[in-house]
């Protein structure tokens, strides 16, 4: 079994940042339906910028947040804590 040295920065900041702009747009669909359902047109008009900025600051904020991660794990922990890949 391999022990991952080192963690990539910007790759880990990509694939951190695609899951978070998945979640975020299946978490903005539900509450656009959601708010639509009840609210009518003008939560719709509400809920649609919320569906479209969603992802976008998620995978911002999620990009952010992966290289942050990487940046403590390649400057502390790697140390610590090992990972395991096969």
């Amino acid at each position: 079994m391999k022990e991952i040295e080192k963690l990539d920065y910007v790759s880990f900041g990509l694939v951190m940042g695609v899951i978070s702009a998945i979640l975020s747009f299946v978490f903005g669909l539900i509450s656009t339906l959601g708010v639509a359902a009840l609210a009518g047109a003008l939560g719709m008009a509400v809920g649609l910028p919320m569906l479209i900025l969603g992802p976008i600051v998620g995978f911002i904020s999620g990009f952010i947040g992966g290289i942050i991660v990487a940046l403590i794990y390649n400057f502390f922990l790697h140390k610590y804590i090992k990972i395991k890949a096969e």
